[in-house]
C-alpha cells in the first residue's frame, strides 16, 4: 500500500513536468508551426506520459495521449501539416489531459469520446489537405532519428545525473528554516552575552560558530529557492485563451524566469501577477482596430521581466496600451461620493493613480467575468505587502503602464532597520526603507492637520510612532525621522533612537489573539531574549 501511494505521488510530480513541457511546446508550434524540433519535444512528452499513465491503470488518460500522438506523429512525418484545427484540437484535449490527470483516480469518469472523435476528423481532413501540397523530404526521417538518438543519450545521462538527488517535501524544509533561525537566535544571544561579559577567550570559536551558522542558513535557504519559471510557465497559455476571448492581439514576452524565490514567496506572488495580466489584457491592450487608428501596431505587447537586485526580486509587467488615465480616476471617486472635486484636483496624479488599490474601485464600465469587480490590484497590494513586498505603478496615457513588484528573496529572514520608540524596540523591513534623517522641531509645519517636514524639496508628511503606538517620548528638540515608501508615496516615521540594521528572524503573530490587528508583520526575538515587533508599512496607517 505505501508503495502505491509513493508511485502515485512520483506520478503526481512527473506528469506535471510533461504537462508543462507539452503546454510550452504547444504555444511554441501555434507561433512557429514549421518547427520540426517542436513537435517532435511535444510528441515525447506525450509518448512518456501516455506510457506512465498506461502502467498506473489510468487507461483514459493514455487513451487521449495516445489519440493526440497520432496527430503529432503526422505532423513529424511531414504527412501532414499544422494548421489552426489542429492546434485547438490538441490545445482542448491537453485541457482535459490537465483535468484528469489533476485527478487521476476520478479519470475513468471523464468522456473522453467528442474529443477522440474531433483528434480523428481533424487527421483526416488535413490529411487530404496535405497530400498534395507535402512532399517527404529523402533522408529526413533518418535526420529526425538521429536527433532523437542524440536525445536519447542524454536523457539517460541526465538519468543517472538524477541518482545523486532526492525530492524533499516543502514541510521538512520550513521545519528545517524553523530550526537554523532557532539556531541563529541563539547564536545571536551568546555573541551578546560574550561581549557583555568580557569573555575574549570565547571570540574565536564563536566567530567560528558565527561562520558555521551563516554557512548552514545559506544552504537551508538555498535548498529552499525555486526559478520563477515554476509559476511563469503557466502565463502563456492564460494570455493566449484571454486574448482571443477579448479579439485582441497580443505578443507575450516572458524574461528572467530563471531567477530562483524561496519557494514561500513563490507560491504566495503566483495570484499577483495572474490579477497584473488580466488587468494588461483587459483595460491596458487597445482592440487591433483602436490601435490602428492611434498609429500602433495592431498587435499589443506585455512584457513580464524578472531580475535580481541584491537580497530583492524585481518583477516588472509592462503593455504598450492605452495607460492609465487619472482624470477619469479623479471622475470615478467623485462618482462615488469619496471624494469632492476640489479634494481630487489637489491631489498628484501618483497619489490618484494609488486608487486603484482602493477595495472594489474599478474603471470598468461593466462587469465581465475577466474584470470589473474591483477586486484586482486590491489582491496585489495586500499580497505583496503581507510578504514584505512593495509595488509601484507608473503609467502614461497612450502609452502603457508598468508595475513593479520588489519581493524579499525570502519571508522567514529579512534585513531590517531597528529603531527605539519609548522604551521598545521595533523593526521596519529594509525594503521599505529610503533614508533615515535628523530634523528639529521648530522645522515641523502644519497642513491640514498635519505634521509635515520639507526634505531635500520633498513635502514629507509625519507620524509619531509614540503617539501612534500610545508610548512615552524621550521629549527631544531634535527628531530623528525614518523615511519610508507607502503605496508609492514617502512618509516620514518618527522615532526616538536608530539602534542600527540587523538580520532578523520572522515569527508569525497568533491571529487568535491578534486578529484584525494591522501594522505589524509578526515579532523577532533579539539577542537579550527580548521581542520586537515587525512594522507591517503598508497597514501602519
Amino acid at each position: 500500500m505505501d508503495d502505491m501511494v509513493e508511485y502515485k505521488e512520483m506520478y503526481a510530480v512527473e506528469s506535471a513536468e510533461h504537462l508543462r513541457t507539452m503546454n510550452d511546446a504547444l504555444l511554441s508550434l501555434e507561433k512557429d508551426q514549421q518547427n520540426g524540433e517542436t513537435i517532435n519535444v511535444l510528441f515525447r512528452a506525450a509518448h512518456t506520459l501516455k506510457g506512465m499513465s498506461a502502467t498506473m491503470g489510468y487507461t483514459n488518460i493514455a487513451e487521449l495521449t495516445h489519440k493526440m500522438e497520432n496527430l503529432m506523429d503526422r505532423i513529424r512525418k511531414n504527412e501532414m501539416k499544422v494548421n489552426p484545427e489542429a492546434i485547438d484540437v490538441l490545445f482542448e484535449s491537453f485541457d482535459m489531459l490537465e483535468k484528469m490527470v489533476e485527478a487521476p483516480e476520478d479519470s475513468a469518469q471523464c468522456d473522453i469520446s467528442p474529443l477522440v472523435q474531433k483528434l480523428e476528423n481533424a487527421i483526416k481532413r488535413i490529411s487530404e489537405i496535405s497530400k498534395v501540397e507535402v512532399i517527404p523530404k529523402e533522408g529526413q526521417p533518418a535526420v529526425s532519428v538521429i536527433k532523437d538518438k542524440k536525445e536519447e543519450k542524454e536523457r539517460n545521462r541526465d538519468a543517472v545525473k538524477s541518482v545523486q538527488t532526492v525530492r524533499v517535501g516543502i514541510e521538512r524544509l520550513d521545519s528545517l528554516m524553523n530550526l537554523v533561525g532557532e539556531l541563529v537566535i541563539n547564536k545571536i544571544r551568546l555573541m551578546q552575552l560574550a561581549s557583555e561579559n568580557n569573555f575574549h577567550i570565547l571570540e574565536e570559536t564563536l566567530e567560528s560558530l558565527d561562520r558555521l551558522t551563516n554557512d548552514i542558513r545559506e544552504e537551508v535557504m538555498a535548498s529552499r529557492m525555486v526559478p520563477l519559471e515554476q509559476i511563469f510557465n503557466r502565463f502563456p497559455r492564460m494570455v493566449r485563451d484571454l486574448a482571443r476571448k477579448e479579439d485582441k492581439e497580443i505578443e507575450f514576452i516572458m524574461t528572467g524566469s530563471d531567477i530562483e524565490l524561496d519557494r514561500a514567496v513563490l507560491d504566495d506572488v503566483g495570484d499577483p501577477l495572474v490579477h497584473i495580466l488580466r488587468n494588461c489584457i483587459y483595460h491596458g491592450i487597445e482592440p487591433p482596430e483602436i490601435r490602428k487608428q492611434q498609429g500602433k501596431n495592431s498587435m499589443g505587447t506585455i512584457t513580464l521581466t524578472a531580475r535580481r537586485e541584491k537580497s530583492y526580486v524585481i518583477i516588472e509587467i509592462e503593455d504598450d496600451g492605452k495607460g492609465m488615465d487619472p482624470e477619469k480616476f479623479r471622475e470615478v471617486m467623485v462618482k462615488k461620493g469619496t471624494m469632492t472635486k476640489e479634494e481630487v484636483a489637489e491631489l498628484s496624479d501618483t497619489k490618484v493613480l494609488n486608487f486603484s488599490y482602493l477595495p472594489g474601485f474599478s474603471t470598468a464600465e461593466k462587469v465581465t467575468e475577466v474584470s470589473g469587480r474591483g477586486v484586482g490590484m486590491d489582491v496585489v497590494k495586500t499580497k505583496i505587502e503581507s510578504m514584505g513586498g512593495t509595488v509601484k505603478i507608473e503609467s502614461m496615457v497612450g502609452k502603457g503602464t508598468k508595475i513593479t513588484l520588489k519581493l524579499p528573496l525570502t519571508v522567514a529572514i529579512i534585513q531590517s532597520q531597528m529603531v527605539k520608540v519609548g522604551k521598545d524596540i521595533y523593526a521596519i523591513p529594509i525594503s521599505n526603507v529610503i533614508r533615515d534623517v535628523a530634523i528639529r522641531k521648530d522645522q515641523i509645519k502644519t497642513i491640514r492637520s498635519e505634521e509635515v517636514v520639507m526634505v531635500r524639496g520633498e513635502v514629507l508628511p509625519l507620524v509619531r510612532l509614540h503617539k501612534l503606538f500610545g508610548l512615552d517620548s524621550n521629549g527631544s528638540n531634535e527628531l530623528i525621522v525614518v523615511v519610508v515608501e507607502m503605496n508609492g508615496i514617502n512618509v516620514g516615521l518618527v522615532v526616538d533612537g536608530l539602534i542600527g540594521k540587523q538580520e532578523i528572524i520572522i515569527k508569525n503573530l497568533d491571529n487568535r489573539f491578534l486578529k484584525g490587528l494591522k501594522g505589524f508583520a509578526g515579532a523577532t526575538i533579539m539577542g537579550d531574549g527580548n521581542v520586537a515587533l515587525i512594522l507591517d508599512v503598508g497597514t501602519l496607517l
